[in-house]
């Protein structure tokens, strides 16, 4: 993990060293300091496939709702996803899975020399079916710091996160830090290149490592206003997937 620890740590480096940004979305799971406005509601629709080390396969689809809240800093977001689980040793299985629920408050507006702040508060439900491993069967806690800054045609968004989750197998709760960076290069008004570097740190001792993975992708708004986008993924750690590919939309009505 030091060695995990040690690449991600680079990566951040370099990718602060030239500092900019636009707003994060799909198909990234860095979070960006945006808000949508009231009277907004963002849709997005995503899919995402996941080979995992020990072979097995995971599908998701996924439907996210974000409105704003009276002012243009605060909105609420919802995120369900739809599983499907094929088990090198094991049923498979499908189902709903933990539905998330959180709020994102904007308290700093970016500037010429400091980065928009923001934070994220909420908590994963448990409609997910644990005993079918749809679900962690806790009710999570869920907490996210967010910076955004742009510069000319790149932004970067990082996220530092915290997550109070339960270990089905374990049958036991346990602490997990995030640490995620993005990278955003505008190539003109339609279509953007993304990057990410993402990590998952558990604070107490578990028998799986960590997961560390690094994105690459792309987005396309189409002229009715809808973003399109495409990424791949590849774990860096055995406590990630193989690797992940998604795709997916979203619009604003």
């Amino acid at each position: 993990m030091k060695n995990s620890i040690l690449v991600l740590t680079v990566v951040l480096g370099v990718m602060f060293g030239f500092s900019s940004i636009a707003l994060a979305g799909r198909p990234l799971c860095t979070d960006d300091a945006g808000t949508v406005g009231p009277g907004h509601v963002e849709v997005e629709l995503g899919w995402e496939y996941a080979k995992q080390p020990n072979d097995d396969r995971e599908n998701a689809l996924t439907l996210g709702l974000t409105t704003g809240i009276i002012w243009d800093r605060l909105d609420l977001g919802v995120e369900t996803p739809y599983l499907w689980l094929n088990v090198n040793e094991g049923n498979n299985v499908d189902g709903i899975g933990d539905l998330l629920v959180r709020f994102k408050l904007r308290f700093i507006d970016e500037t010429d020399n400091f980065p928009a702040l923001a934070v994220t508060l909420g908590g994963k439900t448990t409609t997910g079916n644990s005993e079918k491993g749809l679900g962690t069967g806790e009710v999570d806690f869920v907490a996210n710091f967010i910076a955004t800054k742009e510069i000319g045609r790149v932004t970067l968004h990082g996220n530092v996160g915290h997550n109070a989750t339960g270990d089905v197998a374990e049958e036991q709760e346990f602490n997990l830090v995030n640490l995620s960076l993005a990278g955003e290069f505008s190539v003109n008004e339609q279509f953007t290149l993304v990057s990410e570097i993402y990590a998952e740190i558990a604070t107490e001792d578990i028998d799986e490592e960590n997961p560390l993975d690094i994105l690459v992708g792309a987005t396309y708004e189409l002229p009715i206003g809808t973003v399109l986008d495409f990424g791949v993924a590849a774990g860096l750690t055995d406590g990630s997937p193989d690797y992940r590919i998604t795709l997916g939309m979203t619009h604003e009505f």
